[in-house]
């Protein structure tokens, strides 16, 4: 396993706790991109990470009718995602 996936999975055990204060896995000058969504946007640096991801979870808290229900969960393991949602990765119908 590389060091860069063994970095990026000690990042994501943190989130899945729900513990979002370190930044100390962020290069100064990250350039952070969400692609898709309710606010598709770039930035660049903490700062513009932190704005981007506030507004971006602000946009789909304004799009859901019951938010106190809402869950973010990353995955860094594509099949664990799936798995958990009742899916197959190959995109078979939903397992039942």
């Amino acid at each position: 396993m590389s060091a860069n996936l063994d970095h990026v999975r000690s990042i994501c055990e943190d989130w899945e706790c729900g513990d979002f204060s370190s930044v100390e896995w962020a290069h100064p000058e990250v350039v952070y991109v969400l692609a898709d969504g309710p606010d598709p946007r770039s930035a660049t640096g903490l700062r513009g990470l932190a704005d981007a991801t506030r507004s971006w979870l602000s946009a789909w808290k304004d799009t859901h009718i019951n938010v106190d229900v809402m869950k973010l969960v990353f995955y860094i393991d594509r099949e664990r995602a799936f798995a958990d949602l009742g899916l197959d990765p190959e995109g078979a119908p939903p397992r039942s």
